[in-house]
C-alpha cells in the first residue's frame, strides 16, 4: 500500500475514505459514485468541494484503498482545448480490505480521543 500524498491533507482523505466506509455498509452494496459521496459530506457539514472529494478518491484509489471506475476528460468544456486527463465522476467505488481496516483505525482514533 503506498502512503497518502503529503501534500494532500490527510484528514480530508481519511473524511472521504470513512464516508465511503459508511455509504457502502448502509446501502449493502456498490453502487456508490463520487456524486454520493460529495453530497452525503455535504449533507453532514463537511464543506468540501466537488474538486477535493474527486481529489481525495483519487489519493485512495491511487493508495489501493478504493477500488472504482472512472469517467474522464482531456477537453476543457469551456474552451474546448485539450488538457492532461481529468476525472471527472468515479462510480461502483468498492473499499479494498486494506481500506476498510484504515477506516476503522481512523474511527477508532477518533472515538478515542
Amino acid at each position: 500500500m503506498q502512503p497518502l500524498d503529503d501534500e494532500q491533507d490527510a484528514d480530508t482523505v481519511d473524511t472521504v475514505l470513512l464516508m465511503v466506509h459508511k455509504r457502502i455498509r448502509k446501502n449493502e452494496g456498490y453502487k456508490l459514485d463520487s456524486i454520493e459521496v460529495f453530497k452525503a459530506l455535504e449533507q453532514n457539514g463537511y464543506p468540501l468541494t466537488e474538486s477535493e472529494v474527486l481529489d481525495s478518491l483519487t489519493q485512495l484509489k491511487d493508495s489501493k484503498l478504493i477500488r472504482a471506475y472512472d469517467d474522464s476528460t482531456d477537453v476543457d468544456p469551456s474552451t474546448g482545448r485539450h488538457i492532461p486527463k481529468k476525472v471527472v465522476r468515479y462510480w461502483h467505488i468498492e473499499i479494498t480490505p486494506e481500506g476498510a481496516m484504515r477506516a476503522s483505525s481512523v474511527m477508532n482514533r477518533y472515538r478515542n480521543g
